[in-house]
């Protein structure tokens, strides 16, 4: 992101200066425009209009070389504005991969944490169905020992009324 922001100033800079030479060109190619109408005005046999003609000649001399000097900057500007607005173009590229790239390992990551919960309480049912599995069988196994026991007693109390009874 701060390399997209600097290409942006960069950008805006440029595009800033561009806007400068190209507002001054215009405002000097209508300054031609404007001498060059009155020059074509005057006539080169009118001795009365001489002079005009002199200093607007020397004014169009004067916005000629001024004007070239200005296409050119506000051409070398206009390619600078363009080149800015490649690089910004591929910073705003490239961080819109990475943010695709950021979100895709984030889905990745929240697929995995939800396959790790899944897995844990699957194997925590599973855990909790074998601990209640083997309960139920220790219980069964207790209530036929106490079972058991309680016949083994009653055989006893049996024996013991048989033998007492012998013994009378």
């Amino acid at each position: 992101q701060a390399a997209l922001a600097d290409a942006s100033r960069a950008l805006s800079a440029s595009q800033a200066e561009l806007n400068q030479i190209s507002r001054q060109l215009a405002t000097d190619e209508a300054a031609r425009a404007s001498a060059q109408a009155e020059f074509d005005k005057t006539a080169f046999w009118n001795p009365f209009q001489w002079d005009t003609r002199d200093a607007l000649s020397a004014q169009l001399k004067e916005l000629k070389p001024k004007i070239k000097e200005e296409e050119k900057a506000a051409k070398s500007a206009s390619s600078v504005v363009d080149k800015a607005g490649g690089v910004v173009d591929k910073a705003e590229a490239s961080l819109a991969k990475l943010q695709a790239s950021a979100d895709k390992v984030t889905e990745d990551a929240v697929k995995a944490g939800d396959k790790v919960t899944s897995s844990a309480a699957k194997a925590n049912e599973k855990l909790l169905k074998d601990a209640e599995s083997q309960a139920a069988k220790a219980l069964k196994a207790a209530e036929a020992k106490a079972k058991v026991a309680e016949q083994a007693i009653k055989a006893a109390e049996k024996k013991a009324a048989e033998e007492a009874r012998k013994a009378e």
